[in-house]
């Protein structure tokens, strides 16, 4: 299992624990995104975008029950 804090709007990849330490990130601040998928369980997520530092989420759900 692999697990990563993700944050909204910030990039928690690098650096980010010196950014804390600092007072430069206040981490009761931050929202972070929480999410738990129970075994034997059916679940939409939406699509999560991954491919640069601030992660962002599109909610497909309109879309998908069109289709």
């Amino acid at each position: 299992m692999f697990t990563e804090s993700i944050f909204k709007g910030i990039d928690a990849t690098e650096g980010f624990e010196d950014r804390i330490n600092s007072g430069e990130v206040d981490l009761n601040a931050l929202h972070r995104y929480i999410f738990t998928i129970p075994e034997n369980s059916l679940n939409y997520l939406g699509t999560w975008h991954f491919d640069n530092p601030i992660v962002s989420f599109t909610d497909d759900n309109l879309f998908l029950k069109h289709i």
